[in-house]
């Protein structure tokens, strides 16, 4: 087959031996039906998820815990493992009663599971759809991070 001919849609990805102009076979690959179609369905379902747990936060109806645990999409089993506390101790630090109990040294863990400054754990920093963009940089003490804001020069306009 030619490669300008090797042109399919189908529900997997495909590896296709295809002739170069130059005579010489060389491997491609095909695109996916369902990358086309299904991947801007999970980026807006991640949106919604993220939206709605968002407020669920703001509410006070879970801890900052469960919004990024949900986030990330990690279980209470492995991110007890990850903090080296019992599944039991997690499911408490999951509601907002408990969350205020949580020593600073322990939040600092789950922060560094969720890869976020632990900062983030007391705030939500709501980006707009302007073309500003939030920067988050550490400083040599682990509990203090500097956030600026500047203009995203990569933004659609």
């Amino acid at each position: 087959m030619k490669e300008k001919d090797a042109q399919f849609k189908t529900e997997r990805k495909l590896v296709l031996y295809v002739e170069k102009n130059n005579g010489a076979y060389r491997p491609i690959e095909t695109g996916s039906y369902m990358i086309e179609t299904h991947f801007e369905d999970f980026l807006k379902k991640r949106q919604n998820l993220k939206i709605s747990y968002t407020e669920r936060l703001k509410k006070g109806e879970i801890s900052p815990i469960e919004y990024y645990r949900v986030l990330i999409n990690i279980s209470i089993g492995d991110l007890a493992s990850r903090i080296g506390l019992s599944s039991y101790k997690v499911k408490k630090h999951l509601h907002p009663e408990n969350f205020k109990t949580i020593k600073l040294e322990i939040l600092k863990r789950y922060a560094d599971v969720f890869r976020v400054p632990l900062a983030n754990m007391f705030q939500i920093l709501d980006q707009d759809e302007s073309n500003h963009k939030f920067i988050q940089v550490k400083s040599k003490n682990p509990y203090v991070v500097t956030t600026t804001i500047r203009e995203d020069i990569n933004a659609d306009n």
